[in-house]
C-alpha cells in the first residue's frame, strides 16, 4: 500500500532560540521524527521556529506531539498552492514577509510573479530573492543570503509597488550589503 505525503510548514514558539540554532534544531527534530516522515529545513525566527515537513496526513498530529519536546505548537500549515487575486496575494505576502515567513511569503509572490510583466515582475523577483535571503538567514547561511541580497538589487526598478516603498527596500539591502549586518524589517 503507497502512501500520499503531505507538505507541512510547522511553527513552534521560539522560547529564545536564535539562528545558530538551526542546524541543532534540524538535528533534533529528524531525531523526534516518524518514520518515513521528511524535515528538510528548520529555520528560526524571533518569534518562532519553523519546520519543512512532508508527511502521512494521518501522521502529522502524531509528528507534531513528538516535536512539541522542542517548543509547543504555534501553528501547521499545509502547503498547496494558493490561487489569489494579485492585491490579496501581495496583501497576504506582506502580512507573510512582517511576519518572519519568508518561506511562505516566497510561495506566494511566486504566483503574482509568473503573471506580471516587465518592471513590474522585476521588482517582484527583486522581493523574492529578499524573503528567500532571509530563508538563508534564518538557517544561518548569511553568505549566501549576502549573495541573494546583491543579486535583488537590480531587480527592485519601481519606486513604489502596491504599498510597498521599494526605494526603501533598495536603501535598506544596500545598507546590509555594504555594512554585512542583517537588518530586519517590515514592508
Amino acid at each position: 500500500m503507497s502512501y500520499i505525503m503531505q507538505r507541512y510548514i510547522i511553527h513552534l514558539d521560539n522560547k529564545g532560540f536564535k539562528i545558530n540554532d538551526a542546524k541543532n534544531l534540524l538535528n533534533k527534530a529528524r531525531s523526534l521524527s516518524l518514520k518515513g516522515s521528511i524535515i528538510r529545513d528548520a529555520r528560526v525566527a524571533h518569534t518562532h521556529i519553523e519546520f519543512d515537513v512532508s508527511i502521512e496526513r494521518e501522521k502529522i498530529k502524531e509528528l507534531l506531539k513528538h516535536l512539541e519536546e522542542i517548543s509547543p505548537l504555534k501553528r501547521c500549515i499545509e502547503i498547496n498552492e494558493k490561487n489569489l487575486e494579485k492585491d490579496e496575494a501581495i496583501r497576504y505576502a506582506r502580512e507573510l514577509f512582517n511576519e518572519e515567513r519568508y518561506w511562505e511569503c516566497h510561495e506566494v509572490l511566486e504566483c503574482v510573479w509568473k503573471n506580471s510583466k516587465n518592471d513590474e515582475k522585476y521588482t517582484i523577483q527583486g522581493i523574492i530573492l529578499i524573503a528567500a535571503a532571509f530563508v538563508h538567514i534564518q538557517k544561518e547561511e548569511i553568505e549566501i543570503a549576502y549573495n541573494i541580497f546583491k543579486r535583488a538589487i537590480p531587480k527592485l526598478r519601481l519606486d513604489r509597488y502596491r504599498g510597498i516603498e521599494v526605494v526603501k527596500l533598495r536603501e535598506i539591502i544596500d545598507e546590509i550589503i555594504t555594512n554585512k549586518k542583517i537588518i530586519y524589517f517590515k514592508i
